[in-house]
């Protein structure tokens, strides 16, 4: 079996903390503690595959082929995307995109005026 593994979490793995008397009473729902206003350094590869539209295992396999730099931590090891690793790469794709357009004109398309 691979030790890579997909963490398909949306959440950073914060918990809001346990009053004396609801210790157990939440445990089996997702009770996160969000942080207003703060965007999370790290993305998780769902959350990558949400902002570009993909599904996981596309981004998984730019992650895997170091198209798109991430790191894996943790010892089950799940990968996470910095988001300016993230920026950089999408502003890498429209300059990408913007190069292979004009190589490739629309023939017949109309004339920008």
């Amino acid at each position: 079996m691979s030790s890579d593994i997909v963490d398909n979490s949306r959440t950073s793995g914060r918990r809001r903390p346990e009053r004396a008397g609801e210790l157990g009473e939440h445990r089996d729902q997702e009770d996160l503690m969000p942080t207003p206003g703060v965007e999370p350094r790290f993305y998780t590869l769902e959350d990558v595959a949400t902002i570009l539209n993909v599904r996981v295992a596309q981004v998984y396999a730019l992650v895997r082929s170091g198209e798109l730099p991430a790191v894996k931590l943790g010892g089950r090891g799940v990968w996470r995307v910095d988001r300016l690793q993230l920026e950089t790469y999408i502003e890498r794709m429209h300059e990408q995109t913007a190069d292979w357009a004009r190589k490739h004109p629309l023939i017949g398309a109309p004339e920008e005026a």
